[in-house]
């Protein structure tokens, strides 16, 4: 008796557990930032292929499009499949001038690990000391974040957004759809003669990342990326 007693009571704590993390995952997809909105800018530490690299927002904005996304934990099942989705179709996104970029709140060493094994080595995986998500309006708690995707034009502004923490996969055809659209075209042309001539030294490595492996961080933008 004891021990369907014992069920019972997880199970109604599972199922209010899960309520609760939807209802944060639903507010919070209401406050994230909107297009048309200026994405922060942000230097920080991550993995390509279990190699250490720099990753700096505006230089690699230079270069094309960006798509950040957010998503709540490495080698957790959703999270897994959903950067495998991205990795899988990587050359769709390159080919429209796309960088992806996989953010979470894991330390360094998970991501390298997590870039090689579950990314295979084609998508940087950045580890978020804990501002990123906050200035994109997706932290939902102490190193986690909701699922959130931002495409984000070179000109700095972002282009398009979804949120959704139970449907991974709809992330990569969203923003794929976003970086392949006539308009997204259109902004993406605009820059490129800037972005020609800016003479910043960025390197597309694979997938558009900016190179600068083991680089240190020059601001308080970047500190606390190692952990």
């Amino acid at each position: 008796m004891w021990a369907g007693y014992t069920a019972a009571v997880l199970l109604v704590f599972v199922a209010a557990a899960l309520a609760l993390i939807a209802a944060l995952a639903i507010a919070r997809a209401a406050s994230h930032l909107r297009p048309g909105s200026r994405a922060p800018e942000f230097r920080v530490h991550g993995a390509l292929g279990g190699e250490v690299r720099e990753f700096n927002l505006p230089e690699a904005l230079a270069s094309g499009p960006v798509v950040l996304a957010f998503y709540p934990k490495s080698f957790t099942k959703g999270c897994t499949t959903e950067m495998r989705a991205f990795a899988a179709r990587i050359d769709e996104f390159e080919a429209a001038g796309a960088t992806v970029v996989g953010v979470s709140g894991d330390d360094l060493e998970t991501q390298r690990r997590f870039s090689a094994s579950e990314c295979a080595g084609k998508v940087l995986i950045v580890s978020d000391p804990g501002f990123i998500a906050k200035r994109y309006r997706v932290a939902m708690a102490p190193g986690a974040s909701n699922r959130t995707s931002y495409a984000i034009a070179p000109d700095g502004t972002i282009a398009e957004t979804f949120t959704s923490l139970f449907e991974p996969l709809k992330h990569v055809d969203v923003m794929l759809r976003a970086v392949q659209s006539p308009a997204y075209a259109r902004r993406t042309s605009a820059a490129e003669p800037d972005s020609a001539g800016s003479g910043n030294g960025t390197a597309r490595a694979g997938n558009g990342v900016a190179a600068g492996a083991g680089a240190s961080a020059r601001d308080g933008s970047a500190v606390g990326a190692q952990r």
